[in-house]
């Protein structure tokens, strides 16, 4: 029994987040939770962490909340900074983090709230969390954490496809292609172009996000996930010949 306020990023700003308009608003709203993505999902855009301190000191002005979205995090080139580094210093901000995405473990439902408020956790020692952690996933947990050579070698291998990908798609015309600094793009063509994409790549086994459904996008946007250099190159083969036929 919430009223819900969205913030569109606009496709003339390539999807980045137009931070002055967006302190502005919020400023004007207050509201008392605030829910943010970093990267954004579909476009892949990070989120500043300067950008993130000056959203979580203007809110705490009226005692509201910011919740800061990482699920992708992990994909980023190693050294970004996280919003967890800020919890600290922000009571009112809390960071939610994923293994599911990085590991590619959904069926484990890994992932957890980072938040120095002393209420949060208070009410957690209370009722418990709503999903509990089994031991067979607490022991993959322990595990992931510490293989290094596995995160360098995803990281950098996404990098490099990622930048591969982009150039592909950069030079089939009539798709528009968005930068991003995650593990997917986000394109843009017509919404029968789109249609006749995402039924030839069905037919070779390969699933695309479509983005009809996402508020603010439309028809004819769709999103493609970076993976291997094969799984990538099959599916640049068959999005041509479909733009060739």
């Amino acid at each position: 029994q919430c009223e819900i306020d969205w913030f569109e990023l606009k496709e003339a700003d390539q999807f980045e987040m137009n931070e002055q308009r967006f302190l502005v608003t919020i400023e004007l709203e207050r509201p008392d939770l605030i829910v943010l993505c970093t990267p954004n999902n579909p476009t892949g855009k990070v989120l500043s962490l300067n950008f993130i301190e000056k959203v979580a000191e203007l809110t705490r002005r009226w005692k509201g909340n910011v919740l800061i979205d990482e699920a992708f995090f992990d994909f980023l080139p190693e050294g970004t900074k996280s919003s967890a580094l800020l919890t600290a210093s922000y009571s009112n901000l809390f960071v939610m983090k994923s293994f599911t995405k990085f590991f590619g473990v959904p069926g484990l439902r890994l992932g957890a709230i980072l938040s120095s408020h002393q209420g949060f956790r208070e009410h957690i020692d209370t009722y418990g969390v709503p999903w509990r952690i089994n031991m067979m996933a607490e022991q993959y947990a322990l595990g992931a954490m510490v293989d290094l050579e596995y995160q360098k070698k995803t990281r950098l291998l996404i990098q490099e496809e990622r930048q591969w990908l982009s150039e592909a798609f950069g030079e089939m015309a009539p798709l528009k292609i968005f930068e991003s600094h995650a593990d997917y793009l986000l394109i843009k063509t017509s919404p029968a172009l789109g249609d006749s994409i995402e039924k030839a790549l069905r037919a070779e086994g390969i699933l695309i996000r479509n983005c009809a459904n996402y508020r603010g996008l439309g028809k004819g946007y769709f999103r493609i996930a970076v993976k291997d250099h094969n799984s990538n190159a099959k599916l640049l083969e068959v999005i041509s010949k479909v733009l060739n036929s």
